[in-house]
């Protein structure tokens, strides 16, 4: 992840709720229709709602995805760090079994 891209994320979190709700505002002064208000408050309602649901859902698999392949990533550097090790063993068993000249 880049440094910009954060800053990028949090700018749209703001962002949209804000011309969703500035969009709203705006809409329910500009008409005096009882059936444009009852649009407007549905329209606004679901749009909180769902884009709220799928940025959530969005962010819980993403947060998943990433945590899995570290693990994945830890795991191999713990298996090859293992192998090594025994292989360190194995050499170190070898050369004792090894008789010494004088």
């Amino acid at each position: 992840m880049t440094a910009r891209r954060p800053g990028i994320v949090i700018f749209l979190a703001w962002l949209i709720p804000l011309a969703i709700s500035l969009a709203l505002v705006l809409g329910m002064y500009a008409t005096n229709s009882f059936t444009a208000w009852k649009i407007l408050r549905i329209s606004g309602v679901s749009a909180f709602d769902i884009l709220a649901c799928l940025f959530l859902g969005y962010g819980v698999v993403r947060i998943l995805s990433v945590a899995r392949a570290k693990a994945k990533e830890d795991s191999a550097i713990q298996r090859s760090l293992g192998s090594i090790e025994v292989q360190e063993v194995q050499n170190q068993s070898s050369m004792e079994s090894i008789p010494r000249r004088r």
